[in-house]
């Protein structure tokens, strides 16, 4: 890769001079690059991509140009960026507008090198170097390049491997707390492999010492350097996530979801409506129950759907199969729909809309009609790799002019007046976590996901503050399978959540290729990764103890068993794994 700046140059001129990898058991040399052998020279060569790193606006961008092939190779975020239906590969050009050029060009010399200089630049004592590299870091963790990020901690290691070296500035360490997640490689590089004079067991309190210093378990433990690479920085050796528990009012939990998420969420809302105790909103969705006693295409293409039998099974359900109905007749409910959709469409929601007047009060709907609008996500503002508002197709997302989560959001807590959303770097983070951590049935027999993620704004994260939830359902080709992240990042919740202390909660459907008898009778499988809407994974599909339904209800009452009525809880909320907060998804 050639960045034009000097920085770039430095790397280029390293880049032949390759050095065999340092055995992790045998102290490495400070002074030298810390290279892993490569074996995909032949990925150097091919079609080349334009890279533009930095604010172009106010010109501190720099341009860099890449072999496609090795780019992809290194990054999960490239290659996604390069091979779906972006922009950016048509254009044949990837902008990174929050990026510092000067850190970029450290995992652009370690792309074609192997190599990471332990302190690149002049000033090897220089906390500014500590902060290259954990710019660096923080870099690998925001484009998914987990090879990256350990080359990154080896070169920490290296510079902290001789006993009671200076430690990083306290600035340095609350640069690194504040930027990772809890138990993410580097922050245990920092704070588990140090102590404090006198010793505090308070992970808080490093951030307060001005005497930080490294103790000396590399010689006390030789094996310390093996075990920081093999076991703290190889992501397929750490745990996963688990969902933490967070101070989350139980009365402020609502739900909302597109596509066959809003048909998700709509049979959420009424047989766990003692959980969802606002209300939920439905993005070109449908009936409850609307496929169990009719051909489940009744129910898409704009059709109109009989909702008299569903109906019934909701009265027949209430108390039993379902929560009692009676909940229904204060909770709030958003509908919209696009004007041109034909794969759900508005008659098809207008049913809904007709099914749940008979059991609340109308005030609390509203049905709205966006005109121009396909089946889609519609959103007010741009972001890369959308479709045209009267396009539907992945990833499903689209400026129409329309800000749907806010609106949604705004319908549903309509009784408190909601802060302006964030639409600058946002405060909060995203985090990773493992829903196969008894949430209920197995990921591969409820058609769940092996990941889900949650968005936790700053003031959420202690738990000295109480907070919402809110739960987000993704649509068929929306799921973290096949479209990574972006649905998690696109869609404007996280903005709307950053300024009014709501978590919101991204439950994760998988992509499933086996077959499976549907309420129909029909034989089906899940290769876009619905939600189940039509009996794929049992016949409790929409009834309390439904696969999904009860996984996603047990994911709430996690976070919500944090609730401490006095705005306070001592411990804090705690997930580990790695960190995908600050991450600004490009796509």
């Amino acid at each position: 890769m050639a960045l034009t700046n000097s920085t770039t140059n430095h790397a280029a001129n390293h880049a032949a001079k390759r050095e065999p990898e340092a055995s992790p058991s045998s102290e490495p040399d400070k002074n030298k690059k810390l290279c892993s052998a490569r074996e995909d020279r032949e990925l150097a060569f091919g079609d080349v991509i334009s890279v533009v790193v930095g604010n172009t606006s106010d010109g501190t961008s720099r341009s860099a140009v890449a072999h496609e092939k090795l780019l992809r190779s290194s990054s999960e975020f490239f290659d996604k960026a390069l091979g779906g239906p972006w922009k950016q590969t048509t254009k044949r050009r990837i902008e990174l507008p929050d990026n510092n050029p000067d850190v970029f060009a450290i995992y652009a010399h370690r792309l074609y090198s192997g190599c990471v200089l332990a302190f690149p630049g002049e000033s090897r004592d220089s906390d500014v170097k500590f902060l290259e590299l954990a710019s660096a870091y923080i870099l690998g963790d925001k484009h998914l390049c987990p090879g990256f990020q350990n080359a990154i901690i080896e070169s920490f290691v290296a510079e902290l491997y001789e006993p009671q070296r200076l430690f990083p500035s306290n600035n340095i360490v609350r640069y690194i707390y504040e930027h990772t997640q809890p138990n993410c490689a580097l922050r245990r590089i920092i704070t588990d492999g140090t102590l404090l004079y006198p010793i505090e067991n308070d992970e808080e309190a490093l951030l307060d010492s001005s005497s930080i210093v490294m103790m000396p378990l590399v010689n006390s433990h030789p094996l310390f350097h093996l075990l920081t690479v093999l076991s703290i920085l190889n992501p397929n050796l750490t745990s996963a996530a688990s969902l933490g528990a967070y101070n989350v009012d139980p009365a402020s939990v609502s739900i909302s979801g597109f596509s066959s998420g809003g048909f998700m969420a709509t049979q959420l809302g009424i047989a766990y409506s003692s959980i969802f105790k606002i209300g939920f909103g439905v993005f070109a969705g449908g009936p409850f129950d609307c496929a169990r006693n009719q051909p489940n295409r009744t129910c898409m293409n704009n059709n109109i759907p009989a909702i008299e039998t569903p109906t019934e099974n909701i009265k027949l359900w209430s108390g039993k199969q379902i929560d009692d109905i009676a909940n229904l007749k204060d909770r709030r409910v958003y509908m919209q729909v696009g004007e041109l959709d034909r794969t759900t469409g508005p008659n098809v929601l207008s049913q809904l809309r007709n099914q749940l007047s008979g059991f609340l009060d109308k005030k609390l709907m509203t049905y709205i009609v966006t005109p121009g609008s396909e089946h889609t996500m519609p959103t007010d503002f741009d972001s890369d790799g959308n479709n045209d508002c009267a396009v539907s197709g992945s990833p499903f997302i689209s400026n129409c002019g329309y800000d749907g989560a806010g609106e949604v959001l705004g319908w549903l807590y309509e009784n408190e007046s909601l802060t302006s959303r964030n639409m600058g770097a946002l405060n909060g983070n995203v985090f990773e976590f493992d829903q196969t951590d008894g949430f209920g049935a197995g990921a591969s027999a409820s058609g769940m996901g092996e990941k889900g993620f949650l968005y936790v704004p700053d003031d959420c994260r202690n738990n000295s503050t109480v907070c919402k939830l809110h739960v987000v359902l993704h649509g068929c080709c929306g799921s973290y399978d096949l479209i990574g992240e972006k649905f998690v990042r696109d869609t404007g919740y996280n903005q709307w959540a950053d300024t009014n202390n709501i978590i919101i909660l991204y439950p994760q459907a998988a992509v499933d290729n086996s077959l499976h008898t549907i309420w129909d009778g029909g034989i089906h499988s899940n290769p876009l990764g619905c939600w189940d809407w039509i009996g794929l994974y049992g016949d409790d599909t929409d009834q309390k103890g439904g696969a999904q339904i009860e996984a996603v209800v047990n994911q709430v009452k996690r976070i919500i068993s944090g609730f401490s009525e006095e705005g306070y809880r001592a411990e804090a909320a705690t997930m580990s794994g790695t960190a995908s907060d600050h991450i600004h998804w490009e796509l």
